[in-house]
């Protein structure tokens, strides 16, 4: 797998999730983003480091606070932090490293 070349992108306005390494407390995720236009808001139990591989991104938090991302630029979603991708580009390419995962919570993620 090239993290550069996705194999296909997700139809517009949506994202694919492929879990590249799962460990007891650590699972990294590959995440192709494709024309986002107002998110949808999640909410997560783990830690979430986020790294912009490719495009450009824009990120919203529960306080009204936004965060616009450009390629290499990374960010930390604390737990139980209520967020969403507010807007990406047309194939906006991510590294997701999710930290204090423990086996009955696995990435659960609740979205509104």
């Amino acid at each position: 797998m090239n993290l550069f070349h996705p194999t296909a992108l997700p139809p517009q306005n949506s994202e694919t999730f492929t879990t590249l390494l799962q460990h007891p407390n650590l699972s990294i995720e590959y995440i192709v983003s494709h024309s986002i236009d107002e998110g949808k808001w999640m909410t997560q139990i783990s830690d979430e480091w986020v790294l912009l591989l490719q495009g450009e991104a824009t990120l919203t938090y529960n306080d009204g606070v936004e965060k616009s991302l450009i390629q290499g630029e990374y960010l930390f979603i604390k737990a139980n932090t209520k967020h969403r991708v507010k807007s990406t580009s047309k194939s906006a390419i991510w590294l997701a490293v999710h930290i204090n995962v423990n086996e009955q919570s696995t990435l659960i993620k609740t979205r509104n």
